[in-house]
């Protein structure tokens, strides 16, 4: 009884998926969670957002502070200013408030720091009207990091439809592996079990010896067939293996068992209209247009380098406590500055540079999509021709079976040799073996399809 119950206990314990096929949806998954490459994606996004919160910093609100003194001499004033400063990319304005208090006698020439008993309290703000108004270095630092994180994005995007790609590609070899090596195991087993009936009929005299050494040869062969399928299915396991998981993110072999006991039907449904329109949506046509939005940002500054600055400031300050009745008067001062560059050789050069890239960037952008556009006809081509191969194959293998099945009949009946049968079984797993290679060949031609198209459903990636 307790031997009953340790064998109930065993057999509900073990894994879920041991006796099961390993599907697409299976590796992908893996991939998608597991491979380094999209691991190291991911690592440079969080990169880029911490260059984006770096060039964010420029904007950060400070304390500034100052403190003088006169230890020796004829005056003695002391004097300390505290401010806070936040700095704000709205033309390029900076809001200031503040505190600064003195003491002791001054000089004529510093009258400016004087300041009444009980300190003046100040509040003020500058901005630019012209050059820098709408952009500057530190903002063209920000908006081009910005623009990088759009591009990490679409290198994590990128990166994700190669791998479900290649994770694909490599499924399907290792299924066809596995469908091949069942081919070559049963053919090794009719010539097994053929050998075993000849044996009997060598010892009892009906058939002359001569044919178990035939038969022997091509057992032989087949035996050698079978190890190369075996081989096969080993080298394309751990080829899988690199997509194909475990939870904690290591290589994992797929088992023969694991194979799936047949191919999807070849469908092929698609709009051929649907699918020119996803090309446009291409990451590579996406990351050409971020590439001109960083052109158009230099195309920015040089314009803006050519203007002249004129920056205007407003300051509003009140003092308190006692002292002299000209600084007790709340007081409000505008001030204006104005530069104007005579010469603008470096703001023309550098726009000029940009524009010129931009229209390099059209020309790709241009190009890009030609090939895409090729690429895709191509990859339909491929997807029919192999779709038909299949069927083809599919006959042949019938016509095969018909041969093979005929020529079994001659033999029983004395009507054929071993010669013509072993020809007949061995056509018929070649037969087999390309229906098997046609089936992997369109499947891997789906998977391009799927990522040349961007369907992520059936990549398995989520946008």
């Amino acid at each position: 009884m307790m031997r009953l119950f340790i064998l109930v206990t065993v057999l509900f314990t073990l894994p879920a998926h041991a006796n099961q096929a390993l599907e697409p949806h299976d590796v992908l998954a893996s991939s998608l969670k597991h491979f380094p490459d999209i691991l190291k994606a991911a690592q440079e996004l969080a990169a880029s957002d911490a260059r984006i919160r770096n060039a964010e910093g420029a904007f950060d609100a400070s304390i500034e502070q100052s403190l003088s003194s006169r230890p020796n001499g004829f005056y003695s004033g002391k004097q300390a200013d505290t401010r806070l400063v936040k700095p704000l990319p709205f033309m390029n304005t900076k809001l200031y408030g503040g505190y600064r208090v003195s003491d002791g006698s001054f000089p004529i020439y510093d009258d400016k720091l004087i300041t009444n008993s009980g300190g003046e309290y100040l509040f003020g703000f500058q901005m630019s009207l012209l050059r820098d108004r709408m952009i500057d270095g530190r903002r063209l630092k920000l908006y081009n990091n910005q623009i990088s994180r759009d591009s990490a994005d679409i290198d994590m995007l990128l990166t994700k439809v190669a791998i479900q790609h290649d994770a694909l590609y490599h499924y399907w070899h290792w299924v066809a592996a596995g469908h091949v090596k069942k081919v070559y195991a049963s053919l090794l087993t009719i010539a097994e079990e053929r050998q075993s009936g000849l044996k009997e009929r060598v010892r009892r005299g009906d058939t002359a010896e001569i044919y178990l050494t035939e038969n022997q040869q091509y057992l032989l062969k087949r035996q050698a067939q079978l190890n190369d399928a075996q081989r096969e299915l080993i080298v394309r396991a751990n080829q899988l293996s690199l997509y194909l998981r475990n939870q904690g993110g290591a290589p994992l072999v797929a088992k023969p068992e694991e194979v799936p006991p047949a191919f999807p039907q070849t469908l092929t449904p698609y709009d051929r209209d649907n699918l020119l329109t996803a090309l446009e949506k291409r990451p590579e046509l996406q990351r050409i247009h971020q590439q001109i939005a960083i052109q158009n940002n230099e195309v920015n500054i040089g314009e803006n380098m050519q203007l002249p600055k004129a920056d205007v400031s407003m300051e509003m300050s009140d003092d308190s406590g006692s002292g002299s009745l000209s600084r007790a008067p709340y007081e409000t001062r505008v001030m204006l500055n104005v530069s104007i560059p005579l010469q603008q050789r470096l703001g023309e050069g550098r726009a000029s540079e940009a524009k010129a890239k931009i229209r390099k960037l059209e020309y790709d952008k241009q190009f890009m999509l030609e090939k895409l556009m090729v690429e895709l006809e191509n990859a339909l081509t491929e997807l029919e021709n192999s779709r038909k191969y299949v069927e083809l194959t599919k006959q042949e293998i019938t016509m095969a079976k018909t041969m093979q099945v005929a020529e079994r009949k001659r033999f029983d009946n004395g009507e054929s040799d071993f010669f013509v049968l072993n020809m007949r079984e061995e056509r018929m797993a070649e037969a087999e073996v390309k229906h098997i290679e046609a089936n992997q060949k369109f499947q891997v031609a789906l998977a391009h399809l799927y990522a040349l198209t961007l369907d992520y459903r059936n990549l398995m990636i989520e946008v």
